[in-house]
């Protein structure tokens, strides 16, 4: 036990006690590779920061139908509810006005209130023509004698529209006639290009929305409550 004391302090007089230091140094690599006969493994690399996934965009065909110098809001409209077949248009969206259709033939200018929309999709033209109710309406234009035809808009553009990128809108207004009930009509829209009609699909829902929440809000202040709309009216939040 003294002899170990003697290693670590020293009880000389007039000299002041020290604790000696132990110091340890690893061996390196090379030397545990002989003292253990092993290899030992490299140090990892650093682990490379994560990236975030890519968002793929749809792409959409650029290929457009229209004819040489038409403008790209140039469409062509059709109406469940007349005998009219596709008409053409020229289609301006504004947050005031909706869906203005200013008509480019002798029919009445059609303005689509966004709140009116029930439901819209887009429709390929093959699923269109094999639709029965309006195989039949474009078989009664067909069957028209007073129609007016003119020099860019032909009897066969009214039953098959020149513009093949179709959305269909479900549209429900309220009859003149009756103030309490309402009355559903389909709307056939072709654009001209692919592009456009996700444009048009994407504006009639953000619209809806728009004047619903819009709607809620002027009710809300007569109110003085909280109220979202349904399908029966408004109902408390």
């Amino acid at each position: 036990m003294e002899d170990c004391c003697s290693l670590l302090c020293s009880n000389n007089e007039g000299a002041t006690s020290s604790l000696i230091s132990v110091a340890f140094m690893p061996p390196n690599d090379a030397q545990n590779e002989v003292n253990l006969g092993t290899h030992i493994p490299e140090k990892p690399l650093p682990a490379l920061p994560e990236t975030a996934p890519k968002i793929t965009r749809p792409t959409f065909s650029r290929a457009c139908c229209g004819r040489p110098g038409e403008p790209l809001n140039k469409v062509c409209l059709l109406v469940s509810t007349d005998l009219e077949g596709f008409l053409p248009y020229r289609l301006i969206i504004s947050e005031e006005r909706g869906f203005d259709f200013a008509s480019l033939s002798p029919a009445p200018d059609f303005c689509l209130e966004p709140a009116h929309v029930v439901k819209v999709q887009r429709i390929s033209l093959d699923a269109w023509q094999q639709d029965r109710s309006f195989g039949l309406l474009c078989r009664t234009v067909e069957a028209r004698s007073g129609l007016k035809v003119s020099l860019d808009w032909s009897v066969q553009d009214r039953v098959r529209p020149p513009y093949v990128h179709l959305v269909q809108i479900l549209a429900r207004e309220k009859e003149e006639k009756h103030p309490g009930h309402c009355s559903d009509f389909i709307i056939v829209v072709g654009v001209q290009t692919e592009a456009l009609a996700e444009e048009l699909l994407r504006s009639c829902l953000l619209l809806k929305k728009r004047r619903a929440l819009t709607a809620s809000r002027k009710v809300e202040s007569l109110l003085g409550k909280t109220w979202r709309p349904s399908r029966m009216g408004y109902h408390e939040a």
